[in-house]
């Protein structure tokens, strides 16, 4: 008896569930779900959503003002949830979820670091060693709590 490797690739096959709405499947399996490509006529893997909210609620957790450290430590924590992820989801694609998740993170990167920045000198401060010039670094550090 020998084992014999099929070299085309796997497939879904059998998918007896109805698809939901553009050509997707309710079903979830490891994080996974499946939706039908419609260019190649094929199925594929994605995050499930319920996965990717899972994540956001993850990072959301992770990036609050009011939990202590240093920006420096959050970003490596950061890094280590979003690199794991990343990796058990290398097969999918998620590519839209990911650069929306992205956006969004970096957004509540700036919000600590402009809170830490507590008075505007500090923020003109930090401004300025960021590369902004002194008068638009001025005209936003004194502008209130805008975020």
């Amino acid at each position: 008896m020998a084992l014999s490797l099929r070299t085309g690739g796997s497939q879904v096959s059998g998918l007896a569930a109805p698809p939901h709405k553009n050509n997707q499947l309710k079903l979830k399996y490891l994080g996974f779900g499946f939706y039908k490509d419609s260019k190649i006529k094929e199925w594929k893997c994605r995050a499930h959503q319920d996965s990717i909210v899972k994540l956001k609620r993850k990072l959301k957790e992770l990036t609050c003002r009011k939990t202590p450290g240093k920006v420096r430590e959050k970003i490596e924590k950061i890094n280590q949830v979003t690199r794991g992820w990343i990796n058990y989801y290398a097969l999918c694609s998620m590519k839209t979820a990911m650069t929306a998740i992205d956006a969004h993170l970096r957004t509540r990167l700036r919000v600590i670091i402009w809170k830490q920045w507590k008075v505007p000198k500090k923020r003109q401060w930090g401004l300025q060693k960021l590369g902004v010039g002194k008068d638009l670094a001025r005209l936003t550090s004194y502008c209130g709590d805008r975020y």
